[in-house]
């Protein structure tokens, strides 16, 4: 049963992450445009606090929850630019690998790695960069550091989450963390006059697509239910590898995709599909030692 709602996870997200990439190319007329909207629909989050327990956490904690809300904005920026120009299964493959950026940032502290994790982030980081290594022709070289990016920021929102749940429960931190994805989604707004520009001027056609964005983050929300009551269900390692199969899914689901008129000009075929998707398994497997305990 583990391994149902492991699967059914990585096929929401794939859903998830192809209307991303249709979003960047035919909603947002600039990437930024899809933190306003992360961060407006960060705020119902704070609707839930009349029916769950939580409490006012310390100021050190609610200060490293906010700064992971901001890094975990970081990383939609860098992941919506990537969008622009890589293949929407390559960008989600690089950012499955940032367990391995969590895991290596532990060490200094003392959390040494086993000799199957040490393989796992050697198959995890091949694959990564065999895959990157399979360039497409609309590929620009600034995408490589967005992926930094992208990975940098859900490696860093991961690693102060961690440590924060060890210290108070999820729904304390939560009210923080929903504020720095707020802070963090109007942050380029703030600071630029042509970021409020554009969106002022596209504000129409994403009011008209509100409702297929809010879907999404209904999609987004279910499978990450899936994904923790598969973990409840199955071995951790396990359950991991199952549901980081997504770019796999993704690169099939886009081929198809990318055949129909309707998407084309945001959904491509891919290139050297096979291979890709044997890169994603390599890198399943690479997730699946780095998590085994």
């Amino acid at each position: 049963m583990w391994l149902v709602f492991a699967l059914l996870s990585a096929l929401l997200w794939t859903g998830v992450s192809l209307y991303d990439r249709f979003s960047v190319k035919c909603v947002f007329t600039r990437p930024a445009q899809g933190l306003f909207i992360s961060a407006l629909f960060s705020g119902f989050g704070f609707l839930v606090f009349p029916f769950v327990e939580w409490s006012i956490p310390e100021t050190d904690i609610a200060g490293m929850a906010v700064l992971a809300g901001l890094l975990m904005q970081f990383a939609q920026y860098s992941y919506f630019h990537a969008l622009q120009d890589e293949e929407v299964g390559k960008v989600t493959a690089v950012g499955a690998a940032y367990p391995v950026a969590v895991g290596l940032a532990a060490i200094p502290l003392g959390k040494l790695l086993t000799a199957w994790q040490w393989s796992g982030v050697l198959l995890i980081v091949g694959s990564v960069v065999a895959m990157e290594g399979v360039r497409t022709r609309r590929v620009v070289r600034k995408s490589v550091a967005y992926l930094a990016g992208y990975v940098g920021g859900l490696s860093g929102s991961a690693i102060l989450l961690s440590d924060i749940l060890e210290v108070v429960n999820f729904w304390s931190a939560f009210g923080p963390y929903c504020l720095g994805l707020i802070l963090g989604g109007l942050f380029p707004f703030a600071l630029s006059r042509k970021e409020r520009k554009s969106l002022l001027e596209a504000w129409p056609a994403l009011q008209r697509a509100l409702w297929q964005l809010g879907m999404v983050e209904v999609v987004n929300v279910a499978a990450l239910g899936c994904e923790v009551y598969a973990l409840s269900l199955g071995h951790p390692a396990l359950v991991t590898a199952a549901a980081s199969t997504e770019p796999a899914w993704v690169f099939l689901l886009a081929n198809c995709l990318g055949q129909f008129p309707l998407f084309r000009g945001s959904i491509e075929r891919v290139e050297k599909i096979y291979y890709k998707i044997f890169l994603v398994t390599l890198s399943a497997v690479g997730l699946g030692l780095l998590v085994w305990e």
